[in-house]
């Protein structure tokens, strides 16, 4: 996914977003680094409703 549709497709809800960027603050993070965490989320979501037996949104 290139940066648009990681934005598109891996919304965070408010607390979660503030969460991710103080850690990519004390962490030092690129914003490469922060969006292939969001990416991974994304794949871990996906295979936890799979294993539920339901679709990712």
């Amino acid at each position: 996914m290139i940066t648009g549709e990681v934005e598109r497709h891996c919304r965070l809800d408010k607390s979660g977003e503030l969460l991710l960027r103080k850690a990519m603050l004390h962490l030092n993070w690129s914003a490469r680094v922060y969006h292939r965490v969001l990416k991974v989320a994304r794949t871990i979501s996906q295979a936890i409703q799979l294993r539920r037996g339901l679709r990712a949104p």
